[in-house]
């Protein structure tokens, strides 16, 4: 019987332990971002004009200065030497679906200004491709991003 009960102690010390660290963690970052992603249905047009899936990159930027200066293309073949000065987060979400709904929570880590975000439409050159949006608040934030054809926008 004590057995039992120092095993179950131990057990329970060893969750909370393991709890803690993601409980520090949190405390780390600034709280947390929360992200809806909403996509229509004509999403990423092909050559037939069917829609097909997207992949998303989430960025947390200290500032937004080389993002704005760089083009599509550029950020998706050279996101981290690019923006490494400003880099804080990059998260990429694959398989966005037509006509799909997501709800997406993240750090928001400490000195985050900016969450900017590029989506991989396959006609990237005439696209709306890369956009950002400031946050005012460290405690934490929800943002809302929209897919609609090759247009993405994003606001809090």
């Amino acid at each position: 019987m004590i057995k039992k009960i120092k095993i179950i102690i131990i057990l329970l010390v060893s969750g909370l332990f393991i709890s803690s660290c993601s409980l520090i963690d949190l405390f780390r970052t600034g709280g947390i971002l929360l992200v809806s992603i909403r996509a229509e249905d004509n999403i990423n047009p092909t050559i037939n004009n069917q829609p097909a899936p997207v992949t998303l990159r989430i960025y947390q930027l200290k500032d937004n200065v080389i993002f704005d200066e760089r083009n599509f293309i550029e950020l998706y073949h050279k996101d981290d030497d690019l923006l490494k000065n400003d880099l804080l987060s990059k998260r990429i979400i694959p398989s966005i679906y037509p006509s799909s709904e997501k709800e997406i929570t993240l750090p928001l880590i400490e000195g985050t200004q900016y969450i900017a975000i590029i989506v991989e439409f396959s006609n990237y050159r005439s696209s709306a491709n890369k956009k950002k949006v400031r946050l005012y608040s460290s405690k934490g934030a929800r943002v809302a991003i929209h897919l609609d054809g090759t247009v993405v926008s994003i606001k809090n």
